[in-house]
Parts: C-alpha cells; structure tokens; sequence
C-alpha cells in the first residue's frame, strides 16, 4: 500500500512544518538523511525506494513537497521502520543520535563543484530571487488567514458545543470498542497544499486509509471544531489517530480525522481542499448548520458566504504566486542537473536499496 501526504506547507504564518514527526517517531529504528542542492536527486533516490518496498507489498508513505508536489521531502516504509528525508532546508535537520539512529546520504559527492562555480553569481540571484518571491504569497496567505479567523470568531459563540458532544458520542458508540491501547498515538499531516501546481488534494490518501466516512458538510464553517472534538475522544479512547490539518492554518483548523483502526475517516467537504470521496463509502452525512443558532444563521449567512470566497480568492493568487517561484527552482535545478553525475548516483541509488531489502 502506498499513500501521500504532506508534512510542511506554505501557510497564514509562513512556512509551517510537522517534519519532526518524521525524525522523532518511537516506531523508528533508522533515519536516513539526506544532504543535497536542487535537482541533485533527492527526490527520484526516495521515489525509487518508496517504488520497490511498495512493489514488496509494504506499507509506504511518500511525503510530498507543498511547493512542487512533484518532489518528495520523504518517504516511511512502515514495515522496516525507516523513514528517508530530505534534510535540507527548509526543512534542515542535522544529526542528534549520529550513526547510533540516524545515517547521512550526501549526493554532493556526486556532483562536479567547479561546473556549479563557473555559474555561482546566476546560482546566487536566484536563490536570493526565491527567497524574496515568497513575501508576498505569504502576505495573500495571512490575508486569508485573517478572514478565517473572522469567520471562526462570528460563529464559535453561536455554537452549541454540547450538541457536537452528543452526536460525537452517539458515533463512538455506534463504531467504537474501548479501550484498545493505553498509548495511543497522534500523527499529523496534510493532504493540501497551496503549490505551483495550484490548490490540490491527495483525494486518493482518505480512499486508502478509509473504508467509511462520517461527512460534517461545513456551510456553517465550524467543520474543525467538530473534528477536533472528534479526535479528542477516539484518542482518550485508545485509538490512533491521524490529524489531516488545514494547509492554510495548521494550527487551529482540521480538514479531516482518520482513526486507522476503524480505517474510519471524518472529513469536511465544501472547503476548497475538500477531497473527491467514494459516495459509497459515507455512511452519515452531518451539516455543520445544524450546531449553530438558526437565527443568527440566517442574518449572518450573507458574511459567511462572502468570507469564504474571499478565502478561496486570496488563496488562489498566493499559488499563482508559488507557481511562479517554481518557475524559478526549475532554473536553479538545471545548473544543479548538468553538474551531476546521475550514473554514480543510480548506482548508489541501486546498492542502498539492496542493503536496506
């Protein structure tokens, strides 16, 4: 089985990341890191790797890029209890157990350093010019972020909170054997992500991990407390669970819950990252306007309708933003690309992996 995710996204706050849970994981036994410039190979020495234990019929996530999803800044394979990083930044990480629990993959050897110094001043400005270019998408993305968090304050009080309770409680009985595990764990990630691809959602990641869905149909917006609430009580329950994050706040805003043990899946749908689902699969259907005051609904729907849209516009143009920005890393790679030699690599690329089989 092989799924994707994210672990880091370009969010309200800026670059926001879960990376840690990829190095400090108890089921881990060796973490390899890998240090490398753009268009080293980072990504295709993890695609083949997540490929061939896929291929073995082992458990494997690839953690994507949010900026180009077309890279991986890692893969899991579950059933060796490894994980492969891209260890450098954004998301940089150095060696704490050196050698003891974590390995070093340096593809610089790879590459010719007097190629890449004849074009150091080209290499330098557009680094300089990438770094720059994010300023703005994050100011759209604060922007949105700000709109949200309007939105969420007209609305939390006119909640009723004990009615989520219930009907939470009411699913647990219906699905739920407690307790299981004394140490259940929490997981976090995202499926979406603001890229140079545009706003996408790995839809495929919930048809894998789920054999059920519960839908809260957010049009009231409060789809996050819900879910929240929802984790909050499989977890004190013994039961794993998988927190799918909003990629524009993280911190404050779920998109979905997965409990993997009942590979039952909580989702929010008529967000803009809201995954395309197998009707099949839904077994209740919960409207979010049904939790808030139905007066206060009614005078206040024309706001919530008009921040929503301001979202999804404001979030729009920060991807095209990102879009541009890939632009530019695909012209930093080829300087990378052409100092490389790939052939070394493949070969490292082949033996690693029939050592780690």
């Amino acid at each position: 089985m092989i799924y994707d995710t994210f672990t880091a996204a370009n969010t309200e706050k800026g670059f926001f990341s879960y990376f840690d849970e990829l190095v400090h994981d108890n089921s881990l036994d060796r973490v390899y890191l890998i240090k490398g410039g753009p268009g080293t190979g980072k990504s295709t020495f993890m695609r083949k790797i997540a490929d061939k234990f896929a291929d073995d019929g082992m458990t494997v996530e690839r953690i994507h890029c949010s900026s180009d999803p077309n890279s991986l800044d890692g893969v899991q394979i579950k059933e060796k209890n490894i994980s492969v990083i891209d260890a450098t930044s954004p998301h940089a990480y150095e060696m704490s157990i050196p050698g003891a629990y974590e390995s070093l993959i340096d593809l610089s050897k790879f590459w010719d350093e007097n190629k890449l110094a004849c074009n150091r001043q080209q290499i330098r400005q557009l680094f300089s010019q990438i770094s720059c270019a994010y300023k703005p998408v994050y100011s759209l993305l604060k922007a949105a972020g700000c709109v949200e968090n309007w939105m969420s304050m007209l609305i939390e009080n006119k909640t009723d909170f004990e009615k989520i309770t219930t009907q939470i409680k009411k699913i647990i009985k219906q699905n739920a054997i407690s307790p299981i595990s004394s140490k259940p764990n929490i997981s976090n990630r995202m499926l979406s992500a603001f890229s140079g691809d545009g706003i996408i959602t790995y839809s495929k990641t919930t048809d894998t991990l789920c054999s059920e869905y519960i839908i809260i149909e957010d049009t009231a917006g409060i789809a996050g407390i819900f879910l929240n609430k929802a984790a909050l009580y499989f977890n004190k329950l013994g039961y794993n669970t998988m927190l799918i994050h909003s990629p524009l706040s993280p911190e404050k805003r779920l998109e979905q819950v997965i409990i993997p043990q009942l590979r039952l899946g909580f989702i929010a749908s008529g967000h803009i990252y809201s995954p395309q689902i197998d009707e099949r699969k839904i077994i209740k259907k919960i409207n979010s306007k049904s939790y808030i005051n139905k007066d206060f609904y009614s005078e206040n729907k024309n706001k919530i309708t008009f921040a929503k849209k301001t979202i999804r516009e404001l979030t729009s143009n920060a991807a095209k933003g990102i879009a541009d920005i890939k632009t530019k890393h695909d012209e930093l790679e080829k300087f990378y690309i052409n100092a490389m030699d790939f052939k070394a690599l493949n070969k490292f690329t082949d033996d690693f992996i029939k050592n780690l089989h």
